[in-house]
């Protein structure tokens, strides 16, 4: 929609589409020789929104115009299906970490060991090796979707010379960090010097 001689203009979209054969290395019995087969399976959904607005405060007819604009995604990713009797399939990873596709939960999903803690969250330690226990399957510990995105943006110009900023952000979402993690393991990393 525009106003005012194309002073605001407001777009908005809301989408649902379905994708189905995902590319996928699905585990398949080892005794036929091999542990996985590359296959079109699967389905995933997505649904969301994206707004875009933008406003010309300024626009004169000696050249100079000032322009303000924003947008906001917000995106829910959601696994809907894979193999009959399969809940879930490794699409990549490293190091004990794996990216997964699991049923009901987002696609590209992070599961690892991870320190077993009771009730109230405290990690479980062993009595006689004073080390932490671990789990003993691999846990869900988030998506590295983000929850939304955002961007706030303006545009100077005068007589075909022009000025642009942008800010953008995107919120929510789990990161993994090899590196952090070889740091913390060597004793190189900050959080792992005795203060």
């Amino acid at each position: 929609m525009n106003f005012w001689d194309s002073r605001i203009s407001v777009d908005f979209s809301y989408y649902q589409n379905r994708s189905k054969d995902q590319i996928l290395a699905a585990p398949i019995a080892p005794s036929t020789g091999f542990t996985a087969e590359v296959m079109n399976t699967g389905v995933v959904e997505n649904k969301g929104v994206e707004l875009g607005l933008r406003v010309t405060p300024v626009r004169t007819s000696s050249g100079l115009t000032w322009e303000l604009f924003g947008t906001y995604t917000r995106n829910k990713n959601t696994v809907v299906s894979l193999l009959p009797g399969v809940d879930q399939v490794i699409i990549g990873g490293v190091s004990g970490m794996s990216i997964v596709a699991a049923v009901g939960r987002p696609y590209g999903t992070f599961y690892t060991i991870d320190y077993l803690r009771d009730e109230q969250g405290r990690m479980v330690i062993n009595s006689e090796t004073g080390l932490p226990e671990k789990t003993d399957a691999p846990v869900y510990l988030g998506s590295y979707n983000p929850k939304y995105m955002a961007s706030f943006g303006t545009n100077l110009s005068y007589k075909g010379l022009a000025l642009n900023v942008l800010f953008d952000t995107k919120q929510g979402g789990s990161f993994y960090s090899r590196t952090s993690d070889i740091m913390s393991f060597v004793g190189t990393s900050p959080i792992t010097a005795l203060y």
